[in-house]
């Protein structure tokens, strides 16, 4: 987010358009922004964007910008190893809501579901102001677990402030599958995440949560400017995966995936096909949306 001017710096500098930057402080104001038509495009996660859609009808413009955001319960790590899966917070207290983010709300919910606990039962469901104070709880003792996105600079930190470090906790169980979690919030599936010096608190291959991040748009954004959007994106996708590590996990090939939760703008269709990224299985999808 710091360095959305940036981003904004190139697309102005290669599209030919006017690009301003802002921030909000939630997606929340993302969505208003948007259907008040203070924003043309902006990045919003899938189930942000239905409600986006449904609203005010804006559009897909790239199918994944930052790829995939993926989501894991953490906690302090303990000497004992009793706590390896999700199914082993029953009855602890764990940070579920963050800030005034409801629809992250329910994709924590539906995590907690997919490893076999009922938020609303099974744990003690805290709310926090936002990630920091979920780290701060956990290392301080106060809460067992908060929910997290993993490998980001928080984690890190925290990672390395405690005793022991942090350790992510797998989702496993009947419920843990892909299925059950887009069933429970359309645009969430299970992926699998492994070690890395950048990934701290995983130890082993495991099964975590994630969704995928839309550059969206009003529909005041003409077809124009995003067929100039979605080009300049694309050709200098290699270029921003050097200066974006979130941006590193999808490959070129893969912006245009039809793994979409609501149609693609025209404009983005049409600069898809004239670079052979336009597929049939595209054209079911779209199909299937459209109904």
């Amino acid at each position: 987010l710091e360095r959305a001017g940036e981003l904004a710096g190139l697309i102005a500098e290669h599209s030919g358009l006017v690009v301003r930057t802002h921030v909000p402080a939630t997606y929340e104001e993302v969505i208003e922004d948007l259907g008040a038509e203070k924003a043309d495009v902006a990045w919003l996660p899938p189930f942000n964007y239905i409600v986006a859609s449904s609203r005010f009808q804006v559009q897909a413009r790239l199918q994944v910008v930052r790829s995939s955001s993926l989501s894991a319960v953490v906690i302090g790590r303990r000497d004992d190893g009793d706590y390896t899966s999700i199914a082993d917070l029953e009855g602890e207290k764990v940070a579920v809501t963050i800030g005034a983010n409801t629809s992250l709300k329910l994709a924590n919910e539906a995590m907690l579901r997919a490893g076999g606990l009922d938020p609303d039962a099974d744990v003690e469901a805290v709310s926090v102001s936002g990630l920091p104070e979920g780290y701060n709880l956990v290392t301080e003792g106060r809460i067992a677990a908060a929910t997290t996105a993993l490998g980001i600079p928080l984690a890190r930190q925290a990672h390395a402030s405690i005793p022991g470090g942090l350790q992510m906790l797998a989702i496993t169980g009947d419920n843990a599958t892909t299925e059950f979690v887009a069933g429970e919030m359309e645009g969430l599936y299970l992926t699998e995440t492994a070690p890395s010096e950048n990934n701290p608190g995983v130890d082993a291959p495991m099964s975590v949560l994630g969704f995928d991040i839309f550059l969206v748009g009003s529909s005041a954004l003409s077809d124009d400017d995003a067929y100039q959007i979605t080009k300049t994106l694309h050709e200098g996708w290699v270029a921003l995966q050097e200066d974006y590590g979130v941006l590193r996990r999808t490959p070129v090939e893969m912006i245009s995936a039809p793994t979409n939760t609501t149609p693609y703008h025209p404009g983005a269709i049409r600069y898809f096909k004239e670079v052979d990224l336009w597929s049939a299985d595209n054209d079911a999808r779209e199909a299937t949306l459209n109904k």
